[in-house]
């Protein structure tokens, strides 16, 4: 059954509106006709199963039914800084640290960041693959994409966070998951931070030690970026299951 996101609190038997991209998906790809069923998630991430009553400029869809709620979300809430890719690496993190259940992703500006440009455009193109990808993993909400951030300025908020952590090939070659238990214990929240293409200079990473990061290393061979994100996220999450 398809699945979409609606704004605001959702009632049994009172219509509501499918908008936008969501509902030409719906009508035009999907081919959906009046009396079809639709999943639909609510601004608190209540879900609900739909019948469809009209296409207009929107569909409309009429709540009949609440379904049981999403797996419950983890007690630790991750924030992943990426350091922003060329291309369209970013594309591939976003989509694959909403599966993940990552929180928030934070496009991070540093020394060795080589796509340096981040247009409201790719902001919003980011924002639609995580609420895409939300509603094909069956995330109850989208992963927040923030604005982007220089490292220095996020090193100054990073007391906000329980824990700070940051894979750097320069680390010592410990077995990063005992580290990491011993990091997230009791933690509430918790922020990892990625280098860029050529990762963080020497002086970076010793700002974010003087900052209380937990250098991690995982393994002997070098991650590409959008791998080293990855791992760090599945890592993080699978510890605190």
């Amino acid at each position: 059954m398809a699945r979409f996101f609606v704004e605001g609190i959702v009632r049994i038997g009172e219509s509501c509106e499918i908008a936008g991209e969501d509902a030409r998906k719906l009508k035009l790809v999907l081919r959906a006709r009046t009396g079809d069923e639709v999943e639909i998630l609510d601004s608190a991430g209540a879900r609900y199963r739909c019948t469809i009553e009209k296409f207009e400029r929107n569909a409309l869809v009429l709540p009949r039914e609440r379904l049981a709620e999403s797996a419950p979300t983890r007690s630790l809430r991750f924030t992943l800084a990426q350091g922003i890719p060329k291309g369209s690496k970013m594309d591939y993190v976003v989509e694959k640290a909403s599966e993940l259940g990552v929180a928030q992703l934070v496009p991070l500006l540093t020394e060795r960041c080589i796509a340096r440009e981040c247009s409201p455009a790719k902001l919003e193109r980011w924002r639609r693959l995580a609420r895409s990808a939300a509603l094909q993993c069956g995330r109850a909400e989208a992963m927040e994409i923030a604005e982007p951030i220089a490292l220095e300025r996020l090193l100054s908020e990073s007391s906000a966070y329980d824990a700070l952590l940051l894979p750097w090939e320069l680390a010592p070659l410990d077995s990063p998951l005992p580290l990491l238990r011993e990091a997230l214990a009791g933690a509430k929240s918790a922020l990892g931070l990625v280098g860029p293409e050529g990762g963080f200079s020497s002086g970076e990473a010793e700002r974010a030690a003087a900052a209380g990061a937990r250098m991690l290393r995982f393994g002997p061979r070098i991650l590409r970026t959008e791998t080293a994100g990855l791992v760090l996220s599945a890592a993080v999450l699978l510890t605190v299951l």
